[in-house]
């Protein structure tokens, strides 16, 4: 058949569309088979996947709004991930996981070995400007395993809740308008004698030093009341050890800050409007971009050069499985932002 023979809008025009499954861009067959969500079945006419709200996914929509959706929707048309983005990925996880299993008392081949399973980067990649490796994850993992045997924190020991050790619980909180914010929190310490609090936060950093100011306010540390809440309901205040691994140094910095309850009634209303902010930008279909947050963590928005195409032809429909996965998962706390209010009240008498 000639050029000239070829008609493509007839070809179109003859076509049967199935508007029932997404796209297989990847050719995955499980991927097509998905059955697309009708707008008309959006809950409260927002898309699902705007609904579901976590700490880190909060900072995006403080940053850029549009970052926000983007990753809410699961763009296909982001830039892949560099290897230094996937080491440093690698790298706090790893990290952050194996200092919650030292605090339970395993011994360090259970340590490693977990830190092996655990590091999702390839096993040699190595950022050298950061000092960011598999092997220099154990080099801090050891550096605190050493900590922890010469009396760090030596008179608390890991809360226990359910006939298991407070590490990695998960918690899940029903707001309104069908939001539902989504968390974990790493490790959650009790005083042997006192039975005060400290709750555990671990992070990396590649700066050589850090400031505290950067943690001092964080809305993650104030949301782990909605954990202790369930138990520790008896506690009116607690402290956050940011326990930083800095890479350069080689060296932790403990930073702690003292909680109360009274803070979290701020932090309710401003998780309320965050909700209000997400439900007018949905309905006006506008996700603003931010152009001082084009520059992420020193480099290039992974969006950049695309967002500012329609979202349409950047994101997949959401679908039935999707929300399947997310009702699939399974946390330790489950709340409702009545039981936030009530406790809320509760101790303010």
């Amino acid at each position: 058949m000639s050029t000239e023979e070829f008609d493509l809008d007839a070809l179109l025009s003859n076509m049967v569309l199935d508007t029932t499954n997404t796209n297989d861009l990847s050719g995955d067959s499980k991927e097509a088979s998905r059955t697309i969500i009708p707008e008309s079945e959006y809950p409260g006419g927002i898309d699902p996947r705007l609904l579901d709200l976590s700490y880190s996914g909060l900072l995006n929509l403080h940053s850029c709004p549009r970052y926000f959706e983007l990753e809410r929707k699961k763009t296909t048309f982001a830039q892949n991930q560099s290897e230094k983005q996937s080491i440093t990925f690698a790298f706090g996880h790893t990290v952050g996981t194996g200092i919650a299993n030292i605090f339970a008392g395993e011994n360090w081949q259970k340590v490693v070995w977990e830190a092996y399973l655990g590091w999702t980067a390839p096993l040699m990649a190595e950022d050298t400007k950061a000092d960011k490796s598999f092997w220099s994850a154990l080099i801090a993992l050891q550096k605190f395993f050493y900590m922890r045997a010469s009396g760090f924190l030596a008179y608390y020991e890991v809360l226990q809740y359910n006939d298991k050790p407070a590490i990695e619980l998960g918690f899940r909180v029903t707001i309104t308008d069908h939001f539902v914010l989504r968390g974990y929190i790493d490790v959650v310490l009790q005083h042997k004698e006192t039975h005060a609090i400290v709750v555990i936060e671990c992070k990396t950093t590649g700066l050589s030093t850090v400031n505290p100011a950067t943690f001092k306010n964080s809305s993650q540390a104030i949301g782990y009341s909605v954990v202790l809440d369930v138990i520790a309901p008896e506690v009116s205040h607690y402290e956050v050890y940011y326990l930083v691994y800095k890479t350069k140094g080689q060296e932790f910095e403990i930073l702690p800050f003292t909680k109360t309850y009274l803070q979290r009634a701020q932090w309710i209303r401003e998780l309320l409007s965050d909700t209000q902010i997400i439900k007018w930008y949905a309905e006006e279909n506008l996700f603003p971009m931010r152009g001082e947050s084009c520059v992420r963590f020193f480099q290039d928005c992974k969006y950049l050069n695309v967002c500012q195409l329609a979202t349409g032809y950047l994101t997949k429909p959401c679908t039935y499985e999707d929300l399947q996965k997310e009702a699939e998962k399974d946390y330790d706390i489950h709340l409702t932002l009545e039981n936030l209010i009530d406790s809320q009240l509760t101790k303010a008498l």
